[in-house]
């Protein structure tokens, strides 16, 4: 049980979702993932902020005798809108929020992109927020938000004389929805939190580093596999580092990790494994 000062933007990591809710990476067909292949997520360069969707209620309540006489809640009817502000221009935030690829075969010293204006079903994706965290001590730990099904509305820019610090920001709203899967690749209903209908928006992580996604795809023979940055820890027990394969806890099936090298027994060509490690922010930028 830990409470904890939250402060600072460090980290914003994007990922596609296939249709069972798992993330694949930032790969642009995540249905069709290949095997033996690790997928990262995208680290965004340049984020600046993540403001969260306020959630709607509703209530219903009885009024007679000029007297209120009792109120009902009725929950939440609507999960708002939330926004992502980065400091920069990205052609792959871009692209993965439902623009247009990035063209460069037009002229290979140039790239091309559009807003996909006309696009009439969003991408879906996976956000993982970031943010520091320092308990009582003031030890510099991290608090990574897990926003497992959102959709992003692109954003589109213009310039102007501003000087100093962030003069063009763009800010993308995040469009949120529940998910009886979390990036982990696990079930709600497996685990321990308890939640109304096994559903819910997103997920917290309170970790030393901050947390890192990639899913690799199994072929059925290799043994060995990479991690996109080298971790905080070596540890592969369950006490750290998580590693599921088709949503289930497989640190059995982890021996060891060396450097970004994480040796482990194959299971069935096709299956999903997310590795969800702490890695220290300078090995990853």
């Amino acid at each position: 049980m830990t409470s904890f000062l939250v402060a600072r933007s460090y980290l914003l990591q994007i990922v596609t979702l296939n249709t069972a809710g798992y993330p694949i990476g930032y790969f642009a067909t995540p249905n069709a993932p290949v095997n033996g292949t690790v997928y990262p997520s995208y680290i965004v360069p340049s984020v600046v902020s993540y403001t969260p969707g306020q959630p709607s209620y509703e209530e219903v309540n009885s009024f007679g005798g000029e007297t209120l006489r009792g109120r009902r809640d009725l929950g939440v009817t609507d999960y708002g809108t939330g926004q992502i502000t980065l400091s920069e221009y990205d052609e792959t935030v871009n692209k993965l929020a439902g623009g247009s690829a990035i063209d460069t075969t037009l002229a290979t010293g140039l790239s091309i992109t559009a807003p996909n204006s006309n696009l009439k079903t969003q991408p879906r994706l996976g956000l993982i927020f970031t943010a520091g965290a320092s308990p009582a001590d003031s030890a510099e730990n991290f608090i990574n938000i897990l926003i497992s099904n959102v959709t992003l509305r692109r954003a589109y820019f213009g310039s102007n004389q501003g000087t100093g610090r962030n003069p063009n920001n763009l800010t993308y709203d995040v469009i949120m929805s529940t998910s009886t899967r979390t990036l982990l690749g696990s079930l709600l209903s497996a685990t321990a939190l308890a939640l109304a209908n096994n559903t819910d928006t997103e997920i917290r992580i309170y970790s030393p580093a901050p947390l890192v996604i990639s899913t690799y795809i199994d072929d059925g023979s290799a043994t060995t596999r990479l991690l996109p940055y080298t971790p905080y820890s070596v540890e592969h027990a369950g006490a750290l580092n998580i590693f599921t394969k088709l949503g289930v806890s497989s640190h059995a099936a982890v021996s060891g990790i060396s450097g970004k090298t994480v040796t482990f027994t194959a299971g069935s060509a096709a299956d999903i494994w997310i590795d969800a490690i702490p890695t220290p922010l300078t090995n990853i930028v």
